[in-house]
């Protein structure tokens, strides 16, 4: 049976935490007063909080670090996925226009022939791989961006959905 021995932290360590609680609470404060949120369950003066506010104080500030880093990898990655849609660009019309040509069989035809519209294209990694530097993270960034890369004896690709088609326009009466 293991029993755990809780120690209490110096007065150093103490006030250390709490200078650093007191700077998270100016932050986020001053944020949330720049960026008109509701302030009422923080009080804007820190000798007024107690450790149910620094627990609060800790949880907004991670809340905002997380978005902050969130926001970051999205920029990062809209490069990449301005990439991956050029490079998708010429596969979506290739099966667009297959799809076109075995549209005019017909419906029996495709049917025996297991011709279906096509939901996704295979797209190459080699078409937009070279928007990278780093060749380890693109990996984790396709994955991040919601693809999955796909082996084949071909090479590497990703699966990239078609285009939903346009609705048809009414006709004016």
């Amino acid at each position: 049976m293991s029993t755990t021995t809780k120690t209490v932290i110096s007065q150093e360590s103490f006030d250390t935490l709490t200078a650093a609680v007191k700077s998270a609470h100016h932050v986020l404060v001053n944020h949330m007063v720049a960026t008109k949120q509701d302030t009422s369950d923080i009080p804007s003066d820190f000798s007024k909080c107690g450790l149910k506010s620094y627990g609060l104080i800790l949880r907004k500030c991670t809340d905002l670090m997380s978005e902050k880093v969130a926001a970051d990898k999205e920029a990062r990655l809209a490069h990449f996925r301005t990439s991956i849609a050029k490079a998708s660009e010429t596969y979506i019309t290739a099966a667009q226009t297959a799809w076109s040509q075995a549209s005019a069989l017909p419906a029996e035809v495709r049917e025996t022939l297991g011709i279906k519209a096509p939901v996704s294209v295979n797209v190459p990694v080699s078409a937009f791989s070279a928007a990278w530097t780093d060749k380890a993270r693109m990996g984790r960034d396709l994955i991040d961006m919601g693809y999955e890369v796909v082996k084949s004896d071909k090479g590497d690709y990703i699966k990239v959905a078609m285009p939903k088609p346009a609705a048809p326009v009414a006709k004016a009466a």
